[in-house]
């Protein structure tokens, strides 16, 4: 079974311009749908700006799950995610 991860408060300091350069993916469809819609911004814009990815990971937090694991599976870095654990009050619900 995979770990599910999310970005480390130095993974959430990345802009996307930095992700990208590093070699990370884009987001899924729906990952980068829903963070856009949320942020207000669509993709080409972070690009333009300084968007960093814990402001992705606020957006829409399951397209921050989607970058740390990708972080940790594809580019070998550990230190941008750590691993995800449901709150406790969603694992007792």
């Amino acid at each position: 079974m995979n770990r599910v991860w999310k970005l480390s408060e130095e993974g959430r300091k990345l802009t996307w311009n930095e992700w990208k350069h590093a070699g990370g993916c884009s987001l899924s469809n729906l990952g980068e749908g829903m963070a856009a819609r949320n942020l207000g911004l669509p993709p080409a814009a972070w690009e333009r700006g300084e968007i960093t990815l814990g402001r992705i990971e606020d957006a829409w937090a399951a397209a921050g799950r989607e970058l740390a694991g990708f972080a940790v599976r594809h580019l070998n870095r550990p230190e941008w995610a750590v691993p995800y654990e449901e709150e406790a009050h969603v694992k007792n619900a």
